[in-house]
C-alpha cells in the first residue's frame, strides 16, 4: 500500500491530495483513447476511491499522508461493499492505454501507463515481466484488472500483482 500511496503522490510532497487525482485524471484522459462518457465514469469511478477507499468523504481540500491512507485500505479490504469496487478505476486506465483498441495491452502501452502514473520505462518492464503470467507479451484488460485488484487485496507479497503498481516501496 506504500507503493501504491507513493505512485499517486504525484508531486512527490509525501501526501496525496484531490489535485494528485486530477492530474492522474488529466493525464489518462489526454492519450484520446477514453470517450466523454468514459472520461466521465473514469472521474466518478477515482471520485469513489478518493472518498471512500482514500477516506476523503468528499473534501477537495483534505491531505493524506501515508499512515493515513493504510489505515483507511484496511478498512476498505475488510469492508465487503468497498472490497467489491477497489478496482474500479482500473478498466478505464486500461482503455487509455490501449493505443490501437485490440483489447490487449503490450510492454509499449504498459510503458504508457507508467509514464502517465510518473514511473521508469525500466520499473515497467520489470513490473510487466513479473505480471505477464503465461508470458505472451501483452495483458488481457481481464488480467489487468485481476492483478491490479490482487495489489490491494493479497496479502501474500511474493503475488505478481504485488508489482502491478511499480516496485514495492
Amino acid at each position: 500500500m506504500r507503493t501504491h500511496h507513493q505512485v499517486i503522490d504525484l508531486n512527490k510532497d509525501g501526501v496525496v491530495s484531490w489535485d494528485d487525482f486530477e492530474v492522474l485524471i488529466a493525464r489518462f484522459t489526454e492519450l484520446g483513447h477514453l470517450s466523454p462518457k468514459e472520461i466521465n465514469k473514469f472521474t466518478d469511478a477515482l471520485r469513489h476511491v478518493w472518498e471512500e477507499e482514500w477516506g476523503a468523504s468528499g473534501d477537495p481540500y483534505v491531505f493524506i499522508g501515508q499512515e493515513q491512507f493504510l489505515a483507511q485500505m484496511e478498512h476498505v479490504v475488510n469492508t465487503k461493499s468497498l472490497r467489491k469496487r477497489v478496482a474500479s478505476p482500473l478498466p478505464y486506465f486500461f482503455s487509455a492505454v490501449d493505443r490501437d483498441g485490440s483489447g490487449e495491452i503490450s510492454i509499449e502501452e504498459f510503458k504508457v501507463f507508467y509514464s502517465c502514473l510518473g514511473l521508469s520505462e525500466q520499473a515497467a518492464e520489470e513490473s510487466f515481466a513479473s505480471i505477464d503470467l503465461n508470458k505472451d507479451g501483452k495483458l488481457s484488460k481481464k488480467e489487468f484488472i485481476k492483478l491490479g485488484r490482487n495489489f490491494f487485496l493479497s496479502e501474500k507479497e511474493h503475488k505478481p500483482g504485488k508489482l502491478f503498481w511499480g516496485p514495492l516501496v
